[in-house]
């Protein structure tokens, strides 16, 4: 599981310095391998879900290098339950697929990416690539979790300036309309 990445976010500054340190915090978390900890803290599983489908539905893969596909970012080989392995191997074959004591596994580079970088099993991939490139592992400096996304992925680091930069001019926004409810909804930052 990769880590947060310790940044310190300035949500005073304008807009191009505040552009300018977020694009610095991708880069870093990128360089780093720790994951893009998003200015998102779901308070429960309901409110989770709903952010990382929200966000989900904003990834676009097409003409993505399948870096996810090519070396699974958490490691090794990348996990199945079981129930994914028993389908895959019943629709498609055990060829790229592997079993063991130790679980159930997709070999990697993942042979069921096909031509054009494309997935050959989209319908049925595991759910392990439907939530990619959400990650594990993001905390705000005070310890609460937070979404985070993969600093891998291409799509993840423009998501995450996308949400960075629209959080920033609503904090804006709303700091010079609401100046006195300001700190109490946004905690002061």
């Amino acid at each position: 599981m990769a880590e947060s990445l310790k940044f310190e976010i300035d949500w005073t500054l304008g807009q191009v310095p505040f552009r300018v340190q977020i694009r610095k915090m991708i880069k870093l978390a990128r360089d780093k391998g720790k994951v893009l900890t998003l200015p998102l803290f779901p308070d429960n599983g309901n409110a989770a879900i709903g952010f990382i489908t929200l966000i989900l539905s904003q990834v676009n893969c097409d003409r993505c290098d399948s870096p996810c596909c090519k070396s699974n970012p958490q490691g090794d080989d990348l996990c199945l339950v079981p129930s994914e392995y028993d389908n895959l191997k019943a629709e498609y074959g055990d060829k790229y697929l592997r079993a063991n004591g130790e679980g159930y596994f997709i070999k990697m580079p993942c042979g069921f990416l096909g031509s054009g970088n494309l997935c050959t099993i989209y319908p049925d991939r595991p759910l392990a690539c439907v939530f990619y490139p959400f990650q594990p592992g993001g905390s705000e400096g005070d310890g609460r979790e937070a979404i985070a996304l993969a600093s891998s992925c291409s799509e993840a680091r423009r998501v995450t300036k996308t949400i960075y930069m629209t959080s920033w001019r609503i904090r804006q926004a709303y700091s010079a309309t609401h100046p006195d409810e300001f700190s109490k909804a946004f905690g002061g930052t």
